[in-house]
């Protein structure tokens, strides 16, 4: 291995793949890097064995070659570099590195093999919006659970239909739900399901977020080996596919409602930031009350004291009362970023339902909390 390329280039996307390799590996190799150089680029592998990254950097290729070097060191030691040509040359078993008056050598991993990547067909199947992915990892992600002992749970169910794609996250006590029409792109008639780490749709996100295509993201599924490959530009990511059932979501949607609110997002959010200087301290637990042309926002905690302040919105139906976790309601409002919520409730022990105003694409639901008195 032979060649040179910028360190700015080299730099960024070792930072994007050492965000695939794992803090404790199981296995040693796994936290190396596998370099290629060939065809005018330098190839870039790495992997955690649940999902991986090939990341492409233009460079000039003098010999082609194949080099196992450690991740962290290497990433660590191209971002301290000048913003220069960097220089890599596979020398007596070390990787040399040279840049401006700065000269380095790294050990290489021997005596093993670098995990396989899943090899695709090619088949441009699905093609998503690099918009929609964006929406995505803003509005439906951060819904999903961290808790590992419930795997399904940490993903995000993606149904792709005839003529839309729908992601659903949720945590068992909240959920969030977003479609999109365009752009998408599926030439298989049938509906297919998948469910997907939350976390590999934010890193991808992240990792396409920048690149020049602009046709999107590219997907394809590979049922033999539960995985599926998210590819745009450069830049191709793989992921298994989380086996299990996600819950039937669709039971908890209510269908009807005895009372409707639309409220300024951002009066909403100023609000309910003082009441969770409260609401802290009691649980996390406040309280919203749909008044007429108002809603009252309210916490109250007995060793600190209580807030309430009404915020101005437009309503319909009866007065409802519910309580909700404080946290997740913050959430939500610092996701999203349409100026008028819509607001739906059923009942003050059913789910609080969350829309943008005059729109259907998007829908986000909080589970009520029982409280006493």
């Amino acid at each position: 291995m032979k060649a040179i390329l910028l360190q700015e280039n080299f730099s960024k996307a070792l930072f994007i793949a050492s965000k695939f390799t794992p803090l404790r590996a199981q296995l040693p190799i796994l936290s190396n890097f596998f370099l290629e150089a060939k065809e005018g680029q330098i190839l870039i592998y790495a992997t955690n064995l649940e999902s991986g990254i090939k990341i492409g950097v233009p460079a000039k290729i003098e010999k082609e070659g194949k080099v196992i070097v450690p991740a962290k060191t290497l990433t660590e030691l191209v971002a301290g570099l000048p913003n220069d040509k960097v220089a890599l040359e596979f020398l007596e078993k070390k990787l040399e590195i040279n840049c401006l008056q700065h000269k380095a050598s790294l050990n290489v991993f021997v005596g093993q093999d670098f995990p396989a990547f899943p090899q695709g067909n090619k088949k441009k199947e699905i093609v998503i919006g690099k918009d929609v992915l964006k929406e995505v990892s803003k509005k439906v992600v951060f819904a999903a659970s961290s808790d590992e002992t419930r795997p399904t749970l940490t993903g995000i169910l993606i149904s792709l239909g005839e003529n839309a794609i729908t992601f659903v996250a949720t945590d068992g006590f909240r959920l969030s739900l977003m479609s999109s029409k365009a752009p998408y792109v599926k030439k298989e008639e049938t509906t297919t399901t998948l469910l997907l780490p939350a976390k590999i749709l934010q890193e991808l996100n992240k990792t396409v977020s920048d690149t020049e295509a602009e046709e999107g993201v590219n997907l394809e599924i590979l049922a033999e080996s539960n995985q599926v490959i998210f590819s745009s530009g450069d830049i191709t990511l793989f992921s298994r596919i989380i086996e299990g059932k996600f819950p039937p979501y669709e039971k908890i949607l209510p269908k009807e409602f005895v009372v409707k609110a639309e409220v300024d997002r951002e009066s909403l959010l100023e609000s309910v930031k003082i009441a969770s200087i409260f609401a802290r301290d009691a649980g996390n637990i406040l309280k919203i009350k749909i008044e007429k042309k108002a809603l009252k926002i309210s916490a109250n905690a007995p060793q600190t004291g209580e807030n309430t302040n009404e915020v101005e919105a437009l309503t319909e139906g009866d007065s409802v009362e519910v309580a909700v976790n404080s946290r997740y309601l913050l959430e939500l409002l610092n996701n999203i970023d349409f100026e008028q919520l819509g607001l739906r409730l059923a009942g003050p022990l059913s789910p609080v339902v969350f829309t943008e105003k005059g729109k259907e694409d998007f829908l986000h639901i909080i589970m009520p909390v029982r409280v006493q008195g």
